[in-house]
Formats: C-alpha cells, structure tokens, sequence
C-alpha cells in the first residue's frame, strides 16, 4: 500500500524488515559458558535445598575427659595403696598412753557418778545409769556415799575411789594425751 499523499513520512528500502528470518547460531563457546552457568546455578539451588550437616561430636576429647573424671573420682573416693604410702602396722598406743587414757575416763566418769548424785540424792546401781557407757569401767558401791571406779585396759588395772583427790590421780595423763 502506498503511503497517503499528504504524509510526510519516508521510508527507506534498506531499512526495511527483512521478509524471511535467519536462524541464530550460538559459538561453541557461548554455548559451554550458558552450561556451566546452568550447572552452577542447580548445584547453588541443590547445596541451599539441602539440610545442613550435624555438628560433629569431639569423641577423641569427650572420651578424654570421661576418663580423667574417672581418674579423679577414683582417686578421690576410693584412695588406692600407692597414693596412701605403706603401712608397716596400725599406730597402737604406747603403755604410758593407754595408762593415761584410763586415768582420764576414771576421772571422767567420776564426775558423771557425782552429779547423778547430786541431782538424785543416791549413787547410781551402775554406771549406765549414771550416763558412761565405757564398758570397760565398772562401779562397786560401798555404802550410801562412797564408792569405786575400776577401770581396766588389757592387764593394767586402776581404781579411782570417792575419798580419793581426783587432781592427783589424773597427774600429768591431760598433758601426755594432749601431746604437750
């Protein structure tokens, strides 16, 4: 169709469209730069699908420490032989000790025996009766107010009677026991 007589419009042939397309044909190396950008793009979107891994565990150290723990609680609790040192036999007391000792539970028990009197007006039958439950004392009543503690360690024997001054049975035996 022409163009209308009074337009002002002009046309090129050379600008014209052409009538029949021609094909494009993409370079060899535009076409591997298209895939690998393809191939990184669905390894991106695989990789961002994905669940993250879990966090590993650090058995080497874990079990490390569990047994150090172990070490320690063992040692804490249940002290082996090594770490006690050697023990030639148990600590026994010597005979000025264990003499010492009884003169100091006579002594106590003395004590015991007279304020029961003084709260009850009357010597206890025995000495349990009195609070001392050291079986190795024993009381022997001599009449309303007087009376005898024997006290016995092994073979040595001690008697502790109410006539007697404490202060001098007892002696030295606090200082020895206290170690001074």
């Amino acid at each position: 169709m022409p163009p209308p007589s009074g337009s002002t419009r002009r046309t090129t042939p050379s600008l014209a469209a052409p009538t029949v397309a021609e094909p494009i044909v993409p370079s060899p190396a535009l076409a591997e730069a298209m895939g690998a950008v393809l191939k990184e793009s669905a390894r991106r979107i695989a990789v961002a699908e994905a669940p993250p891994p879990p966090p590993s565990v650090p058995s080497g150290w874990l079990a490390a420490a569990l047994g150090t723990w172990l070490v320690v609680a063992w040692l804490w609790l249940a002290t082996p032989a090594i770490a006690r040192g050697p023990m030639d036999r148990p600590w026994q007391a010597t005979v000025t000790e264990r003499e010492a000792s009884l003169r100091y539970g006579l002594w106590l028990a003395r004590d015991r025996v007279d304020g029961f009197r003084r709260q009850n007006g009357r010597l206890p039958s025995f000495l349990a009766e009195a609070g001392v439950a050291d079986t190795s004392l024993s009381l022997v009543v001599e009449g309303e107010r007087n009376y005898i503690l024997e006290g016995r360690d092994g073979p040595m024997r001690l008697r502790l009677g109410s006539a007697m001054a404490a202060d001098s049975f007892l002696g030295s035996s606090l200082r020895l026991l206290r170690g001074e």
